[in-house]
């Protein structure tokens, strides 16, 4: 039996919250924090998917099924759909998984290509990395981590606000590895 337009609609648009959900609780399980945001509510169209504490982000969480033909296309219109959203305050990731897969990043990276007739370097946005997600998370969090007691910091610091608030204050409640 095929589904009517209404039916798919409601179809993806609950394969796309429960996309949202799973990718919240990825991003939380490597310390970080996720929510969805007040697009799902169908309020602030130009928010991202989801909301975290990695700084500089702009997260899009986006499932399709596995026999999708245009695979490369979608995932290249969801990048620049993000990177406009972004309006330049975020770097744009789409995080994207198809059925019964895991999750990949999709981000551009600046790339110097060389133009051969002017002999001139042309910075562009053209060129998309992918990496799977579990990879591009634990690396950021292992570059926000706290060296003293291993916390995620929300934000590029040399230590987190806690030990460096015992630190001044001479106490050392925090569980530290130093």
């Amino acid at each position: 039996m095929e589904r009517t337009p209404q039916q798919l609609g409601k179809w993806r648009k609950a394969k796309g919250g429960a996309g949202e959900r799973e990718l919240k609780k990825l991003i939380d399980s490597y310390g970080f924090t996720a929510e969805r945001t007040q697009q799902f509510c169908g309020k602030g169209s130009d928010s991202a998917d989801v909301r975290s504490n990695i700084p500089g982000l702009y997260i899009e969480s986006k499932r399709y099924a596995d026999d999708v033909h245009n695979k490369h296309t979608m995932i290249h219109s969801w990048l620049e759909q993000a990177k406009i959203d972004a309006k330049g305050k975020a770097t744009p990731v789409v995080f994207v998984r198809s059925d019964r897969q895991e999750w990949f990043a999709y981000l551009y990276q600046n790339a110097r290509v060389w133009d051969i007739v002017t002999d001139s370097v042309i910075v562009t946005d053209t060129v998309i990395v992918r990496i799977r997600a579990k990879d591009l998370l634990d690396a950021l969090a292992k570059a926000l981590q706290c060296p003293r007691c291993k916390s995620v910091m929300p934000e590029r610091r040399f230590i987190c606000e806690d030990c460096e608030e015992e630190l001044k204050n001479g106490t050392t409640s925090c569980d530290s590895n130093i």
